[in-house]
């Protein structure tokens, strides 16, 4: 939900300097105004104003506060392209089958924006144990959810699936079955 910026920058003869964070969207022409004035040479982005996608950011820096209207000096530079993703991973199509005690367990996790970083699942509200994808590496931003449990006893159980991308969002999905 945030992104932090951080520059380095002077000024030759030391006039005060104050910094401007504009950002754009892939495809968009213009810039628009994150927040003006800043003295630090920081700021934390609150990224949930604005849709998932990838963005540039621009940096301008300027001498205003220190120089006479007309006088001032501006610069700027652009980042490289960032990716913003608040969106957490969906899993579909979850599923359970008892195969005599231990359940095999199928879906399939989605993310629109990030790679699939990890892949964890629970039963009863117990430990998180780590799974691969069915390919054995998490990769891509579609991934195959297929793996077994331990040996459960009889009885209802609730097996919650947790997956996790590349920019610390985490889905779930839940599956509840009967085991014989």
């Amino acid at each position: 939900g945030s992104q932090t910026f951080t520059w380095n920058a002077s000024d030759a003869n030391g006039d005060q300097m104050t910094f401007s964070l504009l950002y754009r969207g892939e495809g968009e022409a213009e810039w628009k105004r994150a927040i003006s004035g800043i003295l630090e040479a920081s700021y934390l982005w609150d990224t949930t104003k604005v849709p998932d996608g990838l963005y540039r950011a621009r940096l301008v820096a300027t001498d205003r506060p220190s120089n006479p209207s007309g006088t001032e000096l501006e610069g700027g530079q652009s980042s490289e392209l960032f990716v913003v993703d608040n969106t957490a991973p969906q899993i579909d199509k979850l599923s359970a089958i008892d195969e005599s005690g231990v359940v095999r367990v199928t879906g399939v996790a989605n993310d629109a924006t990030s790679l699939i970083r990890a892949m964890e699942y629970a039963v009863d509200g117990g430990e998180w144990h780590a799974v691969l994808p069915a390919d054995g590496l998490p990769d891509a931003g579609s991934e195959a959810i297929e793996f077994t449990t331990m040996t459960l006893e009889p009885g209802e159980h609730t097996i919650v699936v947790r997956i996790t991308d590349t920019a610390l969002n985490s889905g779930t999905g839940r599956v509840v079955i009967t085991v014989e």
